[in-house]
């Protein structure tokens, strides 16, 4: 899965439970304080809210969405944007306390005087935290944003309690207001390394405040539908009827809430960046408003239909006034939820100018209907708001279609489908209900929850459409993984993709228990048997020399140092190469000078097919090794069994199939782990007893092996040290644009992202080598879609300061040639990499190589050159090291260097042992081949 797969997978878990959490909070709160207070206290409150509501849109600005969605967001203008949410925030209460009078004479109430001016002190809270939950968001720290949401809530929970059985009345609401966004605040500033600067002219926000402004319209004008209602009763009726109207409606909106905001939360930052991948926006949108409606819709089924018993049980007896209004804006909420992914494709695709006009062709309606059905009472403004509601949602899907390429026949499908279900939910939970005494709330509530809920279960077993839903959004995570960057080459992934754990463990049981290996060897067994019996009754033995020399290749397809493997091998050797490859192996990219020697074996399920495909790949691989003269499995990193178990076992079961055959067969340059697997060790075991000549990378694997009792292992190193060309053009057209400075390369590995959040020690390791007048070049070594560079060297390029100009930093958006990546590193002052490959090519060329370990594999290789020292572990904070690694190793005649150049010709020998004895390899200890 790509880092952004996983970072919305686990943000919407992590989100999604602490609203779980909040919701909990919130009842409680509701539950205890419905009974102590009345609808005069609520409805007090609630009038100074809703124009409090008013004064939060404008302080906002829009401002956290546009950070949020913002492609580049530099240190200066987040300064900027935190002083002008601030300042507007002091500008509102300012304001509202002069304006308080004013609504004590509106309303004929002067207890409206003093707790609009305590009140206004939420604008300033609210002010100085808005950009630092923006920048939680958009950097996808959820745990820390959910933390403070979660416990400034139960915190103001428990003051509202507290205040209210002392007799504060009304002012217990305020102080539950007050006390929760405080510590909410203080919680959000406190992990946070950012302290805001003062204001810097130099950096401008004039983009945010365009994206904001036009949001602000639209918010606005849904704030005038959605206060229209209790203004207009408050006025007309009272406080009184202001509170049961506003107790009904929060009744309604505390679920949705708990869905819709954080749902926008882990939305947007994922949407923003695949707005230019249609395919991958739309997938992750749908299963989004798919998620969302499946949760609201069960949930206000269950409350439509047993709305009397809820309203009892939460808020209390008291309040039996607010159950018809509370079930007519559940409908009015369901609605709601249906318009919200169109609201994430308005943010996400910066089409806000578009959301304000369907704001003003809509909104002043409903507000006006709403106004003139306030006349009729509770029931009738709420019936007014539901059917404006009702009509919005279709009329915003024919906008949105008109405005975006966003895929709205879809979403209203999903909407279609899931109301539906919804409506046979409730009608299961009324009637299951029906013959219940009437004062059994409790009951009514689970029974009818339960009698929904197998509704629901029956809807999808029934209907294809609903289960492909399901399916759907269980598999969520997976919508952000299916490709890597446009244009990037994808592979087959190292380790296939499966479905849940109990598979997992099912599969390395069934290949640990060796049966699929013993299977493997008797296909190819056979199919060897009948191809040299058809060549003894044929045209008899192979010319001299013709002997294809067969090479199982590592996975490829984007991986530069898997392409500089097999290009190495193939410059230092003559002769035909036969490769199986195909569409599941991916076949060999070759410069056009070696092509000419390559063929490629039909055989694309060899390592990672199954079932008919694998099995007619195997007799293709017997029947070649009929006519082959050496096989040899390219290992690199993938033998031990820990990016896939089945094709480590695999591979070594290959090889002694050859060596079993009597064919010179040997596995090339590779690294064992410290914890390999152990259908992997057996069968690598196996293949040493039949003859496998095994060449280990570096002393590290070679005791490794030995120790678990592998024989006939031998020292080597990685084989691209016996690479001999070298490709200057790429490094001439890239350093053209860094000017005259020195350049350090930078590599973030996907790999690594996969595993670990570096990004910020990254952005800290990328301001510390510009500051010693480095220029930076990012460079991605493995392209393709799963744990691909791209994705991860992208989200680096986008923390760092934008205030750097062109030449500073740079990001390579090309795929390289190993060629071309040599001849780069070879240009470069210095290298810092999580991509084992791009370490060896920055070695041969005599640069420091400063290396994120990972596996235990890294080591080795830096003993080899005798700069242990190059090695870090991958670990928040290794940038501290890293930068005291980089000041070490710039000096021209540092330790460092000294040792790898000392090395260079020893290397170079051990590589070339992979190759001893091969048709055209160069002696171990000839001298190295001059660059070219």
């Amino acid at each position: 899965m790509s880092v952004l797969g996983r970072a919305a997978a686990r943000g919407a878990a992590v989100t999604f439970s602490a609203q779980g959490l909040r919701l909990l909070v919130q009842v409680a709160g509701i539950a205890v304080l419905g009974r102590l207070l009345s609808p005069t206290d609520y409805g007090l409150v609630a009038i100074v809210i809703v124009i409090v509501g008013y004064g939060e849109l404008f302080r906002d600005f829009g401002l956290s969405s546009a950070a949020i969605a913002a492609p580049t967001l530099s240190d200066g203008q987040r300064d900027n944007l935190f002083w002008i949410n601030t300042g507007i925030g002091v500008a509102l209460a300012a304001l509202l306390c002069a304006a308080a009078p004013l609504l004590g004479l509106v309303f004929g109430d002067d207890r409206l005087v003093l707790l609009s001016v305590v009140l206004s002190a939420t604008f300033v809270l609210n002010g100085v935290s808005t950009q630092y939950r923006a920048v939680h968001a958009r950097h996808l720290r959820f745990v820390a944003l959910s933390t403070a949401e979660v416990a400034g809530q139960a915190a103001g929970v428990v003051v509202g309690i507290s205040m209210a059985l002392a007799g504060a009345g009304y002012w217990s609401l305020a102080g539950q207001q007050l006390s929760a966004q405080a510590l909410t605040l203080v919680l959000l500033v406190r992990p946070h390394r950012w302290v805001p600067g003062w204001v810097d002219r130099t950096a401008s926000v004039r983009s945010f405040i365009g994206y904001g402004s036009a949001l602000l319209g639209s918010q606005l004008l849904t704030q005038v539908a959605t206060s229209a209602a209790p203004l207009a009763l408050g006025v007309r009726l009272g406080p009184a009827s202001v509170g049961v109207f506003t107790r009904a409606s929060q009744l309604v909106t505390m679920p949705l809430l708990q869905v819709q905001a954080p749902s926008t939360r882990v939305a947007l930052p994922v949407l923003s960046r695949l707005t230019h991948e249609r395919e991958r926006f739309a997938s992750f949108l749908l299963a989004g408003q798919l998620a969302l409606l499946m949760v609201v819709g069960l949930a206000f089924a269950v409350l439509l239909a047993q709305a009397p018993s809820a309203v009892r049980v939460i808020i209390g007896p008291q309040w039996s006034a607010a159950v018809p209004v509370f079930q007519v804006l559940l409908v009015a909420g369901w609605f709601q939820a249906a318009s919200y992914a169109g609201y994430w494709v308005y943010l996400a695709k910066g089409l806000t100018r578009r959301h304000l006009q369907l704001g003003l062709m809509t909104r002043p309606l409903m507000a006006a209907a709403t106004v003139v059905a306030a006349q009729w009472g509770l029931q009738g403004a709420a019936l007014a708001y539901a059917a404006g509601m009702a009509l919005a949602w279709p009329v915003s899907l024919l906008w949105l279609r008109r405005v975006s390429d966003a895929p709205v026949g879809a979403m209203l499908r999903n909407g279609l489908r899931t109301g539906l279900v919804a409506v046979l939910a409730a009608a299961a939970s009324w009637g299951s209900t029906a013959a219940l005494p009437g004062g059994a709330d409790l009951l009514r509530l689970v029974v009818g929850a339960g009698a929904a809920l197998a509704v629901a279960a029956v809807a999808v077993l029934a209907w294809p459409s609903l289960r492909a839903d399901v399916r759907k959004v269980t598999s969520m995570r997976h919508h952000l993984a299916r490709r890597g960057p446009a244009g990037a080459p994808v592979a087959e992934p190292t380790t296939p993709a499966r479905s849940t754990r109990a598979g997992r463990v099912a599969e390395r049981t069934w290949v640990t228990a060796g049966l699929p290996a013993a299977v493997d060897r008797a296909v190819v067994a056979g199919a060897l048997r009948r191809a040299r019996r058809a060549a003894d009754r044929g045209a008899g033995a192979q010319a001299p020399g013709q002997a294809p020399h067969v090479v199982i290749a590592a996975p490829g397809g984007g991986n530069i140092g898997d392409q500089a493997l097999l290009e190495a091998f193939l410059e230092n050797t003559t002769g035909p190469v036969l490769i199986p490859g195909g569409p599941l192996d991916g076949g060999p990219v070759l410069p056009p000078g070696l092509r000419s020697r390559v063929e490629v074996l039909e055989a694309p399920a060899l390592v990672y097919g199954s079932g008919r495909a694998h099995r007619a790949s195997l007799r293709a691989y017997g029947r070649a090794l009929a006519g082959a003269g050496h096989v040899s499995v390219v290992g690199a990193d993938v033998m031990d069994g820990t990016y896939s178990l089945r094709a480590s076992v695999r591979r070594s079961t290959l090889a002694a199939s050859a060596a079993g055959a009597g064919v010179d067969t040997r596995v090339v340059g590779f690294s064992w782990g410290a914890s390999p697997r152990r259908a992997a060790r057996r069968a690598l075991a196996r293949a040493a007893r039949c003859g496998v000549r095994l060449m280990a990378r570096e002393e590290v694997s070679a005791r490794r092996l030995a120790a678990d009792g592998i024989p006939g292992v031998e020292s080597a190193a990685d084989v691209v040290f016996a690479a001999a060309t070298t490709d200057r053009s790429a490094a001439d057209a890239i350093l053209a644009r860094t000017g005259p400075r020195p350049v350090a390369l930078v590599n973030v590995s996907g790999l690594l992202a996969e595993r670990v959040d570096l990004v910020e020690d990254h952005v800290r390791l990328v301001g510390a080598l510009r500051r010693r007048g480095l220029a930076v070049v990012l460079l991605p070594h493995v392209w393709r879609g799963r744990a691909g560079d791209a994705a991860a060297c992208a989200a680096v390029m986008e923390r760092l300061d934008q205030d750097a100009s062109a030449d500073e930093v740079l990001l390579v958006q090309d795929v390289l040639s190993p060629a071309q990546v040599r001849g780069l590193a070879a240009r470069a002052a210095v290298t810092v990499t999580g991509r084992m490959h791009l370490a060896v090519m920055s070695l041969m060329g005599g640069v420091p190589a400063i290396t994120l370990a990972t596996q235990g594999k890294v080591e080795g290789l830096m003993d080899l050159v005798g700069t242990p020292e190059l090695c870090l572990e991958a670990a928040p904070g290794f940038a501290v090291r890293a930068v005291e690694l980089v000041d070490e190793v710039l000096p021209a005649g540092s330790p460092a260097r000294v040792a790898i150049a000392g090395s260079r010709e020893r290397v170079t020998g051990l590589a070339r042992r992979n190759l001893d004895g091969l048709p055209g390899a160069p002696s171990p200890a000839a001298p190295a081949v001059p660059a070219r």
